[in-house]
């Protein structure tokens, strides 16, 4: 079976991490990112994590505050990069709203879907036989939908942040957590397809709950 998250990170092997998803919210949205922030972090901050990610700025690999951390952004301490964690993971509704924006105005073609639009864009067979992502469905599947599902999302990342502790060690640690085990485990195709179904008590209002067989149409 494909896997499910391949499209966050280049690699074919091992577990798509909670650092990881940052990291590929960072490149998607930037703008939403710095917003989620609030100013913990400044702009030259914020491009040394984008360009080495936060495994790297933490070392995750080398036991410590990398080397790019520490010459590119200076004294910055593991607590302000804690800080910044934080922010990022009680900002739920600030990239819910950036998922939900980016599904109603950036649909593209499944030639030219890469990366985090994945989890944002639905496929063609799936726009066509809703009649578009403005439709009535594409509305519910948006607002009922992505905005909902990343709402709660961001709810277990923030209790499993607060359950890992403060220090740099736990900081690794929560940042090495797989992102399945808070319920990021489908792409937006797979939502969908779930939801016209009826499945796990998810419903798009104009279908009046009734499942069906959600095959796309070419």
């Amino acid at each position: 079976m494909e896997r499910w998250d391949k499209y966050l990170v280049e690699e074919e092997e091992g577990e798509v991490t909670i650092g990881d998803f940052f990291d590929a919210l960072n490149k998607a949205m930037p703008n939403a990112f710095q917003k989620a922030l609030g100013g913990v972090w400044d702009k030259k901050t914020i491009a040394v994590v984008a360009g080495g990610g936060l495994s790297a700025v933490l070392g995750l690999t080398t036991g410590g505050l990398s080397t790019t951390a520490q010459v590119g952004i200076g004294a910055l301490s593991s607590a302000l990069l804690n800080k910044g964690i934080d922010q990022l993971t009680t900002s739920g509704g600030v990239f819910a709203k950036a998922i939900a924006k980016l599904a109603k105005d950036s649909q593209v073609s499944d030639s030219n879907r890469t990366g985090m639009a994945n989890y944002f864009d639905i496929d063609d067979g799936y726009e066509n036989m809703i009649g578009g992502i403005d439709s009535e469905i594409g509305e519910e599947f948006v607002k009922n939908g992505l905005y909902i599902d990343y709402l709660d999302a961001f709810e277990k990342i923030k209790k499993a942040k607060d359950r890992f502790g403060d220090d740099e060690d736990a900081l690794k640690a929560f940042l090495a957590l797989p992102i399945r085990e808070v319920g990021i485990d489908r792409t937006a195709s797979q939502l969908f397809k779930a939801m016209m179904r009826g499945e796990d008590g998810m419903s798009l209002p104009s279908m009046d709950n009734r499942k069906v067989d959600a095959t796309p149409i070419a």
